[in-house]
């Protein structure tokens, strides 16, 4: 919602009463005028920066809650960031999430983003989809398999997760309140308390990703939406306020152990590479498709 000044002006008001005594007629008047200016709430958001732990080393497997709780445990990578109200209205949020990878020291070529996931505590987010180098959305990756139609060299060019959020009480002077559940409340009675809550997810590069994921640049894109929490319903989100922040491993060194072409030991191995060469345009338009 956009910031508006507003000015409310009284009308003037006319008040008229008749008084009939006998033949005689009475009229009594009065008349007032007033001014009244007030502002409009604001509706304004932030999101931080990302951050990505242990970014330089992530496994296949990692943080897959379907590896044996016997096995050797992985390296946890927790994804966070910090939503925090500016604006003095109440919001509702809603956050999309979409994740993308391409091949080390490589920004042309997109690897497949099926093996990404982000989980809250066990459970994956949900309202999970896929969408494919034709910028088609899947709900379920065996739909994507089984699809005749597609194209042979499609394949899935980023996972993107979309949830309604927390709302979130206003900031500030004239701060909204609400009760009620999944409200973010300020810290604090004071005007100036931060009204803020921090996410934090795990992410995972699945187990049956192959060796040509090993040190692969991941990008997380958040996107975090809002709008005013009073008077809305679901048709409104084609109004709001959007902020968008982006995390990339790219800068990250990476470690690796062992080479792509070696085994556990060492060794030179042969692979089968799966991957697919992609432009820059191409890149940027995985996530373009997600978001339409």
């Amino acid at each position: 919602m956009q910031k508006r000044k507003i000015a409310i002006i009284g009308a003037s008001c006319v008040a008229a009463a008749t008084l009939i005594v006998g033949s005689a007629l009475a009229l009594f008047t009065d008349e007032t005028e007033s001014d009244a200016a007030a502002k409009a709430g604001t509706v304004k958001i932030d999101v931080s920066p990302i951050t990505f732990t242990n970014a330089g080393n992530v496994n296949p497997g990692d943080n897959d809650p379907t590896i044996s709780p016997d096995a050797h445990s992985g390296t946890t990578h927790d994804v966070k960031y910090v939503v925090s109200n500016l604006g003095n209205k109440s919001v509702k949020t809603r956050q999309t999430i979409i994740l993308t990878c391409d091949e080390q020291g490589s920004s042309t070529k997109l690897l497949d983003a099926r093996y990404l996931a982000l989980y809250n505590r066990d459970a994956e987010l949900s309202d999970k989809t896929y969408i494919s180098s034709e910028g088609k959305s899947y709900s379920d990756i065996s739909e994507f398999d089984s699809d005749v139609d597609k194209p042979q060299e499609a394949y899935i060019t980023a996972v993107k997760y979309t949830y309604f959020s927390d709302s979130f009480e206003g900031f500030g002077p004239n701060a909204e309140k609400e009760d009620g559940f999944s409200v973010v409340a300020a810290k604090d009675d004071t005007v100036d308390s931060p009204v803020e809550k921090e996410y934090s997810y795990s992410f995972s590069l699945l187990k049956d990703a192959s060796n040509q994921y090993q040190g692969a640049d991941i990008t997380v894109d958040v996107i975090v939406e809002a709008m005013q929490y009073r008077n809305t319903e679901s048709s409104d989100w084609d109004v709001i306020t959007k902020v968008e922040k982006v995390y990339s491993s790219a800068d990250v060194p990476m470690t690796v152990v062992p080479k792509e072409d070696e085994d556990a030991s060492g060794n030179k191995i042969t692979i089968s590479r799966g991957g697919n060469d992609k432009s820059n345009s191409q890149i940027s338009d995985a996530k373009d498709k997600a978001l339409s």
